[in-house]
């Protein structure tokens, strides 16, 4: 083998990656390369369906989806590496990436102004990050649900700095420099010891102890995704709906300024059919994928105007401090996305905004992102997993997030 080669095959890795969302769990098996990443397997499991929904039932279901995917994934997906130059390469390194209720997020836009130039070091950086946490730990009882009562133990899952800009330039190299205004972006998310070790547990019992495991939320791997695709798009909305909730993250000038969700997602949508429509749940999903008749248009659009009432609460609180991108980068499963794409694009925003009266949405899906991956031909890619996997690749190439 030639040194060049033996530097390439250093460079490649492969990774085991799990999507956690509040109505789902997603694995994949991702190979790196230094290109353009591969998804080699991929696949999803659903909850099951609950009429009424408690945290208690969420965890059980997430936990068991979980298993699910875990074991598809070492009896399925694992031994296709066998068929790629990763075959005899062990994996090492598993990701998670969580969604809403089982991570709480929180950007924060710190200021500092002192009279005298002051130097800008890692441990300055530190003491203010770690005091934001431990402000963000005091909130979490009131901005959580049920999962982060006042007694349960809490975990940070990232704490990254978005943006330095130091007397008012942003700095590619900021540390050691002299300033004397300060102003920095902070995303921080966390989730329970409870919820970590259960997950952690759950794959271990299919894959065994030898694993490195690292924890992130899918809002910030999302944007970092979208960053690097998108480099020219500088303000969007970010909207993940997901089975039981919605989350929303504003970004402007390539940060995130705010982060919120709300609990009304695919399966509460189908509920509330079911509800209204006086029929069983499954019917109500099966008839709101056919849409046979005016009766469940009509059913259709009253949980559309509910959900709408809840996102356009979310705007007009954020435009309280700041205008409202139109552009919408939007995650859902494939037989919702259209209906939801439908549902915001009728937004009227123009009291809030200055780029335009409605919104503009955009489906993150294969075909959107097709330049940024390969995967076998016939293989039918998750839009969660790939979104994931180019976070990913700025990892694995230990590339600054």
């Amino acid at each position: 083998m030639s040194f060049t080669s033996f530097l390439k095959r250093k460079n490649e890795q492969s990774y085991l990656l799990f999507d956690i969302g509040s109505g789902s769990v997603g694995g994949g098996v991702v190979a790196m390369n230094g290109g353009k990443p591969k998804i080699v397997y991929n696949n999803r499991e659903q909850f099951s369906f609950e009429r009424e929904i408690n945290q208690k039932k969420l965890f059980a279901n997430m936990i068991r989806a979980l298993e699910k995917s875990a074991n598809d994934l070492q009896k399925n997906g694992m031994p296709h590496l066998t068929f790629t130059r990763f075959g005899d390469q062990r994996i090492r390194n598993i990701f998670f990436i969580l969604s809403a209720p089982w991570c709480l997020s929180r950007t924060k836009i710190l200021k500092m102004k002192k009279d005298e130039p002051f130097t800008l070091t890692p441990n300055f950086l530190e003491r203010i990050v770690n005091t934001e946490e431990l402000e963000f730990d005091k909130d979490a009882p009131k901005i959580g649900d049920g999962l982060y009562e006042s007694k349960v133990k809490l975990n940070a899952v990232e704490k990254k700095i978005i943006k330095i800009r130091l007397n008012g330039y942003e700095l590619r190299s900021p540390m050691y420099k002299k300033a004397s205004n300060l102003e920095l972006s902070l995303f921080i998310s966390i989730t329970t010891d409870k919820i970590k070790e259960a997950i952690e547990k759950a794959t271990t019992k299919i894959f065994g102890h030898n694993w490195h495991c690292e924890f992130n939320s899918f809002v910030l791997s999302s944007f970092i995704a979208l960053r690097d695709s998108f480099p020219n798009k500088h303000d969007f909305i970010f909207m993940d709906v997901s089975g039981e909730a919605t989350e929303m993250a504003f970004v402007r000038n390539q940060v995130i300024l705010e982060t919120i969700s709300f609990p009304y997602g695919r399966n509460t949508l189908i509920r509330r059919l079911a509800q209204i429509l006086k029929i069983e749940p499954a019917l109500a999903e099966s008839l709101m994928l056919l849409r046979l008749n005016n009766r469940i248009e009509e059913a259709l659009k009253i949980v559309g105007d509910e959900w709408l009432k809840l996102m356009a609460t979310v705007i007009a609180d954020f435009a309280k401090d700041d205008f409202v991108p139109t552009r919408v980068f939007l995650t859902a499963d494939q037989e919702i996305r259209n209906y939801f794409e439908k549902l915001i694009n009728s937004q009227a925003i123009n009291q809030f905004s200055l780029e335009g009266e409605k919104l503009a949405t955009v489906s993150l899906d294969e075909k959107v992102l097709k330049n940024y991956y390969r995967t076998s031909d016939h293989d039918e890619v998750d839009p969660f997993i790939l979104i994931e996997t180019l976070f990913l690749r700025r990892v694995a190439q230990n590339l600054q997030l």
